[in-house]
């Protein structure tokens, strides 16, 4: 799919993307975000003419909130605007794991690496609306291990459907992580969570 240089932007809830300083360009609620022909406007790191995996580019984010303000206060690389649902379940698995650390178990550091509105191409609409996200531990792993392992079953434990995105690592059979998978839309190794 090729984006034109008109993104629809479906009822955003008032919320309107920035384009950045110099693009010429302009956002409406509900309405779409533009330039002048030939410009070359960037919506979320998604570039007009851009070929994109997937026909859905920017949807309204789905009953979302700022995970990385209050009662969440997660880390974020780039966007933080995540489906409440969700938030409330990586709160939780954030709240386990310094729970575990507390109790002697390993200290993992992590963030979410991808959030709406997205900054590159998927395959899984859901980054569209919101409704799930990339995580990775901060750094990034070159290797399975314990804190992997906590991390996965944390996920786990608060009700994320977890996806293994660490193609580029070994994962024990019976792993908390599940088996690796690599997709075509893939940039990076991370846990993708539902």
């Amino acid at each position: 799919y090729t984006t034109g240089c008109t993104i629809p932007l479906p009822n955003t809830n008032g919320f309107v993307p920035p384009l950045p300083n110099g693009t010429g360009g302009t956002g409406n609620p509900g309405g779409s975000a533009s330039g002048p022909p030939g410009a070359c406007n960037t919506i979320g790191g998604i570039v007009c003419g851009d070929t994109l995996p997937h026909p859905l580019i920017i949807q309204a984010c789905d009953n979302c909130v700022d995970v990385s303000t209050d009662p969440y206060n997660l880390v974020t690389k780039n966007n933080s605007m995540l489906n409440q649902s969700l938030a409330t379940k990586l709160k939780a698995m954030d709240t386990t794991l310094e729970n575990n650390f507390l109790n002697g178990g390993p200290a993992v550091s992590w963030r979410i690496t991808e959030a709406w509105m997205p900054t590159t191409g998927h395959l899984d609409s859901c980054h569209y609306l919101g409704d799930c996200a990339d995580l990775n531990l901060d750094p990034p792993p070159s290797a399975y291990s314990p804190t992997l392992e906590a991390f996965c079953a944390a996920a786990n434990l608060a009700g994320l459907r977890v996806t293994n995105e660490y193609y580029n690592l070994t994962f024990p059979s019976g792993s908390a992580c599940g088996q690796p998978q690599r997709f075509s839309s893939t940039t990076a190794g991370s846990l993708h969570v539902h």
